[in-house]
């Protein structure tokens, strides 16, 4: 259940054992998510819990995982702020022999080392230009907030890229014909790939496990996608009526969750929102999830 926080409100996170794991000695990893800081840990019985303390307003939520839970205050935003951990969707604006430096949509660019890429060495790296898109993770170890984030396209852990890098814009294949009298040149493209800005609301339930928007569009059409906790989503997809198709539906679902939150943005008491999430509708506005008659309404419009 989603329960709505303000600044200083203080939540109680069980940090022992998780029921989907079956250990019952071993003790899960607190995640911490934007607008949420660690007020102090207690011990209550035979199980650890961990208070958390509230730094802006918003609605708490929870992502459980075998080994570890994800806290965080999902709250409406004009500008991204860039926190530990998230995966950004930039564009390069300026380039050297020691790396990039990218565009986030923030109040600080973000540096982006040259060999932070899978294979890459100081003899063999990408050689990346000025305007191109790169999907990347903001390294851990970045705390704060006044600094440039440094980003990295490979886990730390494995020394793979694990779906990060360049995202190409297009993908064509050039055929060159030289006549005598003349010479054409036939252009034909296999994927054509856009990129598009959503709310940071949208895009941080894009990125939740269970939202269903993506999975139910493709099933009408493959395409591939990233987004960017910075709200911004790069598709590629086999024609361009999918992509329309697919900016249409991210708009529907924008201006869906949009209209909710500026319904009940004006009420006074945290009971009555609480109440109102529980219903399946609500949750499913707040979230930006669409049904499956009005996606396959809008791709057979465009398709």
């Amino acid at each position: 259940m989603s329960t709505v926080v303000l600044p200083g409100d203080v939540s109680i996170v069980p940090a022992g054992p998780s029921s989907l794991s079956g250990e019952t000695s071993k003790q899960r990893t607190i995640k911490l998510g934007p607008g949420l800081i660690r007020s102090s840990r207690t011990a209550e019985g035979s199980s650890d819990q961990v208070k958390l303390k509230a730094t802006r307003m918003g609605t708490f939520k929870s992502v459980e995982k075998a080994k570890s839970v994800g806290v965080w205050v999902d709250a409406e935003e004009g500008r991204y702020t860039p926190n530990p951990s998230d995966s950004v969707i930039g564009q390069i604006t300026s380039r050297s022999q020691e790396g990039y430096v990218l565009s986030i949509s923030s109040a600080h660019s973000a540096t982006l080392p040259a060999l932070s890429f899978e294979g890459a060495t100081k003899r063999n790296r990408p050689n990346l230009n000025v305007g191109t898109l790169v999907y990347a993770k903001i390294l851990p170890n970045n705390n704060s907030r006044e600094s440039e984030p440094e980003l990295t396209c490979v886990n730390p852990m494995t020394g793979k890229a694990e779906g990060f890098g360049e995202l190409k814009v297009a993908d064509k294949e050039v055929e060159e014909q030289d006549e005598r009298k003349r010479s054409t040149t036939m252009n034909k493209e296999k994927n054509v790939a856009m990129c598009w800005d959503i709310s940071l609301a949208l895009a941080r339930a894009l990125l939740t496990p269970q939202h269903t928007l993506l999975p139910n569009l493709a099933s009408h059409f493959p395409f591939e996608a990233a987004t960017g906790h910075n709200g911004k989503i790069w598709v590629q997809a086999g024609c361009v009526e999918h992509l329309i198709a697919f900016g249409k539906v991210l708009q529907k679902a924008d201006v869906r969750r949009n209209r909710w939150s500026e319904n009940h943005s004006h009420s006074r008491s945290n009971d009555a929102i609480v109440k109102r999430e529980q219903h399946s509708e609500d949750v499913a506005a707040l979230r930006g999830e669409l049904d499956k008659a009005v996606i396959r309404e809008i791709v057979a419009d465009l398709v």
